[in-house]
Parts: C-alpha cells; sequence; structure tokens
C-alpha cells in the first residue's frame, strides 16, 4: 500500500523523487512543481493533455510522487498553494528545510543555484523577447515592487538611469500609492514584481496602467494570481517561497538580466551613458581633493 503524502510536501517530494523517475513520469513531475495551481484544480486527462502526455502517465507520477491518485495530489498542490502565502507557513517550511541534514547555508546556496539554473525553463524566450521589446520602445519606464521585493525595484530604476534610459521606482504600499502613482508622470511601460500574492496595491498598480494604456511586465512565481491575466507580460519565476531561496533572490537576477537585455538593444547609447557617469564621478572625486585641500587647520582641540 503506498503512503500517504502530507499535503504539504509536494514540491519537496517532486525534487526528491523527480530524477530517479522515468522520462514521461518526470518530465509531468516537473509540469507539477512549475504550475501547482494548474495542478489543484485539474484533472488527470487535463493534465495529460497540458504535458503532452496521457491520464495513465499522470496517475502513475501521483503515485509514484506517493500520492494515492491525481485527487490527492490535487489536494497537495492547493494546499501547497495555500500555505505559499502564509508567511508562517513559508518560514516554519524554510527552518525544517534547513533543519534537514547539510548546513543552512548550504541548503539555501543549493536551493539559489537550482533556482536561477530553472529560471530558463520557465521563461520561454520568446515571451522574454516579447516583453524587452515593450521596455525599449518606452521614453520611461515604472518599475514598481512591494516590500520585499521594493529594493529590486529601486535597483532596476537606478541601473537604468545609468545606461540612459529615463525609469522611476515605487514601493508605496496603502493610501500612498495614489500619490505615487499621480506624481510618477506619463510613462511608456512599466515593470511589475509581485513575487508570491496578489496584494491590492498589485492590483491597482496593473489596473491602473492598463486604464493609461500603458504596456506592463509582471514578474511573478504566483500564476494562480488572477491580476496575472490583465497583465500584458507575464514572466513566470520558478517558486523559492516553497524552499529557502527567497522571493527576492530570482527577481533580482530578472531585473539584471532585463537591464542587459535592453543595453544592448542600444550599446552605443549604454556605453555613452556610462561614459559620462565616469566623468562625473572623477568630478566628484576631484571636487573632493580640492575641498579637503582648502579645509583650514583647526588649532587645539577639545577634550
Amino acid at each position: 500500500m503506498i503512503e500517504t503524502a502530507g499535503e504539504q510536501d509536494l514540491a519537496e517530494r517532486i525534487r526528491e523523487r523527480a530524477p530517479g523517475l522515468p522520462q514521461a513520469l518526470g518530465h509531468v513531475a516537473a509540469y507539477c512543481l512549475r504550475h501547482p495551481d494548474t495542478v489543484s484544480t485539474s484533472s488527470a486527462a487535463e493534465l495529460g493533455a497540458a504535458t503532452g502526455t496521457s491520464d495513465a502517465t499522470v496517475v502513475r507520477t501521483a503515485r509514484a510522487l506517493g500520492y494515492r491518485g491525481v485527487k490527492e495530489m490535487r489536494r497537495a498542490a492547493a494546499a501547497l498553494i495555500s500555505s505559499r502565502s502564509d508567511p508562517g507557513a513559508v518560514m516554519a517550511r524554510r527552518i525544517e528545510q534547513v533543519s534537514a541534514g547539510s548546513s543552512p547555508f548550504d541548503r539555501v546556496v543549493r536551493d539559489t543555484v537550482r533556482g536561477v539554473e530553472s529560471l530558463g525553463e520557465f521563461i520561454a524566450a520568446d515571451e522574454w523577447e516579447a516583453a524587452v521589446d515593450v521596455l525599449a520602445a518606452a521614453d520611461r519606464i515604472l518599475v514598481y515592487g512591494l516590500p520585499p521585493v521594493g529594493f529590486v525595484a529601486e535597483h532596476l530604476a537606478l541601473m537604468l538611469g545609468r545606461i540612459g534610459r529615463s525609469a522611476v521606482a515605487g514601493s508605496a504600499t496603502g493610501v500612498a500609492l495614489a500619490d505615487r502613482l499621480l506624481s510618477t508622470g506619463p510613462v511608456g511601460a512599466a515593470v511589475v514584481f509581485a513575487p508570491v500574492r496578489q496584494f491590492p496595491e498589485v492590483t491597482t498598480v496593473v489596473r491602473y496602467l492598463r486604464d493609461q494604456q500603458v504596456p506592463c511586465v509582471l514578474v511573478t512565481e504566483a500564476l494562480d494570481m488572477p491580476i496575472a491575466a490583465e497583465a500584458d507580460h507575464v514572466l513566470v519565476t520558478p517558486r523559492t517561497s516553497l524552499d529557502t531561496a527567497g522571493e527576492s533572490t530570482l527577481p533580482l537576477v530578472v531585473a539584471q538580466a532585463l537591464l542587459m537585455s535592453l543595453a544592448a538593444r542600444d550599446r552605443a547609447g549604454s556605453g555613452a551613458a556610462m561614459d559620462r557617469l565616469h566623468a562625473l564621478r572623477d568630478r566628484i572625486a576631484e571636487d573632493a581633493g580640492i575641498r579637503r585641500r582648502r579645509a583650514p587647520a583647526v588649532e587645539g582641540g577639545h577634550g
């Protein structure tokens, strides 16, 4: 008799067992890891069609993962989605993971590397190029992110400025968001980081952009987020909320990749902007040296 799997163990079971599964079952398991939202509401036949296999293959995959059947795996996927939005549950899972076996440092590094390596499997090349296209065509870009990824939005806006792209960042919450959006001014495109949950602010920003007919690139790991259907482009990342890597890790990688993609689209302009940055830094260093040389010596002292 097959042992019943714990409802919140789907991701960990897939990671542990998928490498030893036959190719077809491993393919279905990988799909389940990427799309627990779809798994939670789909029949075996629907999952077979989505994975290009069959309902029998899906059933065998569920049993190979330790579930009695697809219905039990579906419940596990739903529980996983629910726990992902509960900060306490996320932290409890992470503590349990770093407490099992290797050191916390080793586990975080391993999960982070695994997430980065699988990022290319989640974002198709055509989806990426389409998102870069709308950003490259924009005269000014809004980058928005709620804490804890607000700093990623700030970082991307700063780095876009360094390559000569006009950008403004936002991470305001609550009613302060209204003032931030009104003071932002016209933008030609936007990047919205919403890794795990659809907070009201994310809904407001995406719908504000839609009303303004501004193309929106949404970066998220939560495909079950309803507002994703209203964004122009969705870049889906692996689910770091299910392991120890942290919600900000992969959005930061995506931000860097967006930056480099835009820089490559305008090599001359990016290079010229960086030259101006270098010249300004030299001037600041020179002016600072002059100020130090001109500062009068202070006689005496204070005990």
